[in-house]
């Protein structure tokens, strides 16, 4: 009792000081974020016509964050970027880059495959590579990461090598070739660590912690520590090890965005949970961190539920018990708190540790977990160390070289000034890079020579010179008509024919007497084209400009420059830029350098040319100069050469060449080609120990560029020459996997539903890219306003930064069918009304329904006057759908479309996103009415389940026969196929589309159906279901309303497609003036591009991203033809892709198939399977229609069947709705139907019990 009261006496006053601390913290803090801005607050609903704060295009603060920080910011701050991810395969991915001054760098890689096999990399003495203009790219060694759209997508490639980790996490020595290519696409609105606060576990922490200063917190020291944000994400792609096949991988995790101040966490502790569930989607960031003086066991984090929303952690406790004798693995408990409590336990494997030596001095310790969370088993990845101090970095950035504001005409491979592209081209710098590198290495040589300039061909440029390359622009651009050949013929002749300035001319003879002296006209000189943008990652231009070699004498060396800076003009030179969105006419250089009569020369590459591999070095040589090889006219000697672990080389192989001729140079000039003798062929032109010197020689150049090169050599007398080094530009070449599934949605869980009905049938096939982002951002708004004002949850395109509820796989729409599901709560009236409205049916999938009642929400909690408040509201819109409809009918068909009279394309583009939000009313109608429309419906539906007692196939087809009263109104309005999609093309652009549908039309021989009687006390009679005299009452009263509903919603829906329609005017203005300014190679292009890229496009010229569009309209076939089926668990694939194709169904002599009735009749006939338009044309009178979905396409062919079978489709659909019309049977939802019956088949389809059944062959 008195030792207590004593440790009170002592303990109370700690704890005064404490709480009197954790006041002024928690004041500090909220006065902190009172006044600050929060960065990612940048988007507002009501902004009408503000294309940033709508989500049209992405906010230049987003780009900045996202791409790499300046030399000042790296100077004091750290500039890291982390992605990882796992699966239930207990698959794993960890890369980081952490960038430093001076173009130093690290990089960590954590690779652990489902195999068991766990492979590293800890480079902290990278370097990055040359961005080479791309400012969004972070890289070092082997190991690149860019962003695609920042905050949304990202690309991680790697290809090098990999030391392999043996099961107990001891490093052995065994490294392997690894490459990889993934996508990381977010999955959740992003975390801000410094204004997303945990405002009372922020002040705690701050409080337990020592103050340099008494009562002044240290909130500085915690903003600029904390300078952090993350996102949730999936990470897809492909893994191969030592060349072996493609290995698919799919993990979930997050990315995480490191910017403090190095000052502000030196001393730093700390301990970070990243884990996920797999199963149902909970992903989580926990980090628990102390720094001296400023906060102590701070916890800091978020957690993402299934749903995709992001809370702040507001309590975090995590203990770790280590390995004992009695426990094997250590183990791990944390406890955590958002607004829900989580409590985490699992084991922790054995530690790799990291180093760090940028961004932060210290040390890491990274385990593999399992755990069990919320009654989920998950997997992640647990972090501990500690930083040491902070770490050295230069006071001033290394000093480079600026590129002078006057340009002289010629300049030295010697000059500093050389070394800029802009200056000299591409060949001119990389030879000027070399040339220092020589004389700090002094292994070999580079050929002296000069660069006449990029300002020398800018001041020998004539106005007749000008105004034949303006002819020639207009031509290539279609902007006048002419012959694109002869124009440049054109071109080429007049500046051949012009004469050189006196002051340039001047220039190149003092640079070559200063060079050579008086030996000058006898030297002889490879003259070479070196453009801007040439010999680069993005850009090659191999070949096609000219290169003159021998050339003896000043007036012949003054005439092949011209015929260099000609050279730029020539059809090939010109198509390859148009092809690439570049100016015809850009600033050329033109090297002037002394040829060496080599004996041998040849190619070498410091990466496999084939598969990247950078432990291997390929050697070609030939007798002679170098032009042999390069040019490919003759099989050279080969030599492959291995990098040990050790760093020496090694010969592997030896491949000796035909090499039947070579080129030398004559005494009098120019060169000859001559024939080899037969012993000279036999043998190797180049000695073993010679091809291990040039081995090592690239190693060097290799690092001193830090990217794999393309080197030209050439021997003479035992010295190593260097011609030329250019990048190896095939290394992270996109995939053709990744172009399928760039624009896939991030799937919240391995146990995700998806579907195609509906969308896939108001948009069959594949939507073009630019069709897909437009989609995305004129609904996402709509339907985000469309939830705030009904109360419903927000769970369809709420976020900015990732979709969902309505998403793209290859390029195919699709719904995620919970959300669609529950959207109106689980098993209520409007739910069912919705599943029917979407599938055409009650779902009745039992997993399906127990996923979709794990996602819906609770509402219990609501207070019963809001759920009457709630109530009242969803009544009024029940009847207040299409009051609006006639004020935007009036405001969409009287649209001035201002922006199709603007000159400049950036003009165009400007207007057009100003005007983003003029079409929301026609959308907003349309989602109203089809609310509506679905919820009448299923009150219809419902007073027919009532009177039957249960859901049958009565039901449904006395539905279907209600349905049918209104089948004029139904289908008056069918939209053209895919008119939402931008690229479509439509019966006004092209009439003989509509020409070609008439004559089809009227060519059919059915005879007219007869019409059904709308009188509803007939149309009762004819029904199933018992109907009581109040049923028939309600059914009076529904029935108009269900009518009234189907008129707005096909009424809006023309209001949608003229709103698109509207948007594709623009857009194809849009596309003819960029092709017209040669930034697109031709105007169909623009459908290929997202508008952030069209947007950056304008800007830039980027040759990458229109390579990216190119690969996109290249694979944009393959993903058309795919079909998917109705409803898929997991990551959606294509019922048809190459591997399902080859599946055969059994052939079964009375098979039956069962699907959902939606038009009444029984018919017998021969079966047509038609999976296209183009075998739909072969239909014969009478045959019966077996197709996976229809669209207005297919509306000639009706009048012909008898019947007609989908895969896809509901009640409401447009086969199901012409059929009505027509008064043909119809069947919906019978999957596979297209692979297991065939064409000539004899069926019997009853479309009242939604029967297909194969029938023996009448005789």
């Amino acid at each position: 009792m008195i030792l207590s009261m004593i440790f009170s006496l002592f303990t109370a006053p700690l704890e005064l000081i404490y709480w009197m601390k954790w006041v002024v913290s928690y004041a500090a803090i909220r006065a902190y974020n009172t006044f600050q801005v929060k960065r990612f607050g940048l988007y507002d609903l009501n902004a009408l016509g503000d294309p940033v704060k709508l989500g049209f295009l992405v906010p230049n603060i987003e780009k900045e964050l996202e791409s790499p920080f300046p030399e000042s910011h790296l100077q004091e701050a750290a500039d890291e970027i982390v992605f990882y991810g796992v699966n239930s395969e207990s698959e794993c991915l960890l890369v980081r880059i952490a960038r430093g001054c001076n173009q130093q760098a690290d990089a960590w890689v954590y690779l652990k495959l489902g195999n068991g096999k766990t492979y590293y990399l800890m480079e902290t003495k990278g370097f990055q590579q040359s961005l080479e203009g791309n400012s969004q790219s972070f890289s070092c060694g082997k190991l690149q990461m860019h962003y695609l759209c920042p905050m949304r997508r990202w690309r991680i490639f790697y290809c090098g090598m990999l030391k392999e980790i043996s099961e107990n996490n001891i490093k052995n020595e065994e490294v392997v070739f690894a490459k990889f290519v993934f996508l990381w696409k977010a999955g959740s609105d992003v975390y801000d660590c410094t204004l997303d606060t945990n405002l009372r576990g922020f002040a705690s922490a701050m409080a337990r912690s020592d103050w340099r200063v008494p009562f002044v917190p240290p909130i500085k020291n915690l903003v600029d520590a904390l300078n952090i944000y993350g996102q949730s994400g999936v990470i897809s792609g492909t893994v191969s090890i030592n060349d072996g096949s493609d290995y698919e991988m799919y993990l979930f995790g997050a990315k995480i965005r490191s910017l403090g101040k190095s000052a502000s966490f030196a001393g730093c502790k700390f301990t970070t949970i990243l884990g996920s569930a797999p199963s149902n989607g909970l992903n989580f960031q926990l980090s628990n961190v102390s720094v001296p003086y400023t906060f102590k066991n701070l916890p800091f984090g978020f957690v993402v539920d299934p749903d995709g929303h992001l809370e702040a952690i507001k309590d975090l406790d995590i203990s770790i018990k280590p390995v004992t004798d009695k426990q094997p693995q250590s183990l791990l408990k944390a406890s955590f708190e958002t607004g829900e409590q989580y409590e985490l336990s699992g084991i922790i494997t054995e530690p790799i540790v990291f180093y760090s030596g940028q961004g932060w001095s210290g040390f890491l310790e990274l385990s593999f977990i399992e755990f069990r969370v919320s009654s989920r088993k998950g997997y992640g990845l647990i972090l501990s160390g500690e930083v040491y101090d902070i770490p050295k970095r230069s006071r001033k950035p290394m000093s480079l070289p600026s590129c002078p504001e006057s340009i002289p005409l010629t300049v030295q491979f010697t000059d500093a000034t050389c070394q800029f592209g802009e200056v000299s081209g591409g060949k001119g710098s990389s030879l000027g890079k070399l040339t220092q590198l020589s004389q700090e290495d002094k292994t070999f040589i580079v050929p002296k020579g000069t660069v006449v300039t990029t300002a020398a061909y800018n001041q020998f440029l004539t106005m007749e010179i000008l105004e034949a390359v303006k002819y020639l622009e207009n031509v290539t651009y279609g902007n006048e008509s002419g012959d694109v050949k002869s124009a440049c013929k054109r071109v080429s002749s007049i500046i051949e024919q012009s004469s050189l300035p006196n002051k340039i001319c001047h220039s190149i003879i003092e640079d070559l007497k200063d060079l050579f002296g008086d030996e000058v006209n006898q030297r002889k000189f490879a003259v070479r084209s070196s453009a801007t943008g040439e010999d680069t990652s993005t850009m090659s231009a191999a070949g096609q400009m000219d290169t003159f070699l021998g050339v003896q004498g000043l007036k012949d060396i003054f005439s092949a420059v011209k015929k260099c800076w000609a050279s730029q003009f020539g059809h090939i030179a010109v198509e390859y830029k148009r092809r690439n969105g570049q100016v015809l006419n850009s600033p050329m250089a033109v090297v002037i350098q002394d040829m060496v009569a080599c004996e041998v020369s040849g190619v070498l590459f410091t990466c496999d040319p084939v598969t990247n591999n950078p432990s291997v070095i390929t050697i070609t040589a030939n007798y002679g100069l170098g032009e042999t090889v390069v040019s490919g006219s003759v099989e050279p000697d080969t030599f492959v050469l291995r990098k040990k672990d050790d760093g020496k080389l090694e010969v592997d192989d030896i491949i000796i060449g035909t090499k039947h001729q070579k080129i030398i140079m004559k005494d009098s000039g120019g060169t000859v080609i001559e024939d080899i003798d037969d012993q000279s062929k036999s043998e190797s032109c180049l000695r073993k120990e010679d091809a291990e010197r040039l081995g090592k020689l690239s190693l060097k150049i290799d690092s001193y560029y830090k990217s794999s090169r393309d080197i030209e050599w050439g021997m003479l007398e035992d010295k190593i020459y260097i011609l030329q080094s250019r990048p190896v530009t095939n290394v992270a070449a996109v995939t053709d996997n990744e172009i399928k599934h760039e624009f896939d949605a991030p799937l919240r869980c391995e146990n995700e539903y998806f579907s195609v009905a509906n969308v896939g049938e108001v948009m069959p096939g594949a939507s073009s890219p630019l069709g897909v982002d437009l989609m995305y951002k004129c609904f996402a708004n709509v339907l985000k306003r469309d939830a705030i004002n009904k109360g419903v949850p927000d769970n369809i395109l709420s976020s900015r930064y990732y979709p969902n509820g309505i998403l793209t796989f290859y390029n195919h729409m699709m719904m995620t069918a919970a959300e669609m599901i529950t959207r109106y709560g689980y098993d209520t009236l409007k739910s069912k009304g919705m599943m029917v409205s979407i599938f055409g049916r009650i779902i009745d999938d039992p997993d399906l329904m127990s996923y979709a009642k794990e996602k819906c929400k609770d509402d219990s909690e609501q207070s019963i006057i809001a759920k009457m408040h709630q109530q009242l509201k969803d009544c009024w819109y029940l009847f207040s759908f299409d009051f609006g409809l006639e004020k935007a009918k009036e405001k969409i068909h009287n649209y001035h479309l201002d922006f199709l009279n603007l000159k400049t394309a950036k003009e165009t583009f400007t207007a057009m996103m100003n005007a983003c939000s003029d079409f929301d009313d026609a959308l907003e109608a349309h989602v109203d009415s089809s609310t509506s429309s679905s919820d009448w419906n299923m009150i219809m539906f419902n007073i027919l389940c009532q009177a039957k007692g249960s859901f049958d196939i009565d039901v449904y087809s006395d539905f279907a026969r209600l349905l049918a009263t209104s089948s004029d109104v139904e289908s008056a309005n069918v939209p053209q196929a895919m008119q939402f999609d931008v690229r479509s093309i439509t019966w006004e652009m092209d009439p003989k589309l509509l020409v070609n549908l008439l004559q089809n039309m009227a060519g059919a021989t059915k005879d007219e159906s007869t019409k059904k009687d709308d009188n509803i006390s007939n149309i009762f009679s004819e029904l199933n279901v018992p109907l009581s005299f109040i049923s028939k009452c309600w059914l009076r009263f529904v029935l108009p309303n269900c009518r009234r509903g189907v008129r707005a919603r096909e009424a809006t829906k023309s209001l949608c497609i003229k709103s698109f329609d509207h948007w594709r005017k623009g857009v194809r203005r849009l596309g003819k003036q960029m092709a017209s300014e040669g930034r697109l190679p031709d105007e169909e292009l623009i459908f290929f591009l997202t508008l952030d890229e069209i947007s950056d496009l304008l800007n830039t010229r980027s040759p990458t991203i229109i390579s990216r569009a190119s690969h996109r309209r290249k694979i944009f076939p393959t993903l058309e033809n795919y079909k998917f089926p109705e409803i898929m668990k997991g990551i959606p694939k294509p019922i048809n892709d190459e591997e399902e194709s080859a599946d055969k169904y059994e052939f079964v002599a009375d098979l039956t198939m069962k699907g959902t009735p939606v038009s009444v009749g029984v018919t017998k006939g021969y079966a047509r399977v038609a999976i296209s338009l183009e075998e739909a044309s072969h239909l014969q009178s009478g045959e019966i229609l077996i197709t996976y979905s229809t669209d207005i396409g297919w509306s000639p062919y009706f009048p012909i069947v008898s019947g007609v079978v989908t895969e896809l489709g509901g009640l409401i659909s447009h086969g199901a709705v012409v059929s009505r019309e027509y008064g043909l049977p119809c069947v919906v939802g019978l999957q596979g139907a297209t692979k297991k019956f065939y064409t000539g088949d004899y069926v019997l389809l009853d479309g009242k019990k939604g029967i297909l059944q194969r029938l023996p062959k009448p005789e």
